[in-house]
């Protein structure tokens, strides 16, 4: 029964640390984002904070789970609740990558390049 528990906590934590991951990823490709999601996810970060801290059964977490999604579809009519997914968004989606894939910070200063004398030319009498 304990591997069960472990496996069912497990899984939660494995899709709390994946999500945005893949939100950003969605952002930076400009896919279709559905925002009822993120309240989703912070709804069960707290569903399982309150097993863990509680120590309740992990398999509460199944039907919190659910929970997460319809109280997410409920909880996004309040504007401050979509103001604050707007701006989660808009801080996923300040980095993005190069073509090499390594992270490039858009508000990151470029570094100046030098200009360079024109080396002055003798004329031939």
């Amino acid at each position: 029964m304990e591997i069960a528990e472990n496996i069912i906590l497990g899984l939660p934590v494995i899709w709390l640390i994946w999500y945005p991951i893949v939100l950003r990823q969605r952002i930076i490709k400009g896919l279709i984002l559905v925002p009822f999601m993120v309240t989703a996810w912070f709804l069960f970060i707290g569903f399982t904070a309150i097993v863990i801290l509680f120590d309740l059964s992990c398999f509460h977490l199944i039907w919190m789970f659910v929970l997460s999604f319809v109280a997410g579809l409920g909880v996004i009519i309040f504007p401050p609740v979509q103001m604050a997914v707007i701006y989660l968004m808009i801080l996923l989606s300040l980095t993005g990558t190069d073509d090499a894939g390594v992270e490039v910070f858009e508000d990151e200063p470029k570094p100046k390049r030098r200009k360079q004398k024109p080396k002055k030319r003798r004329r031939h009498r």
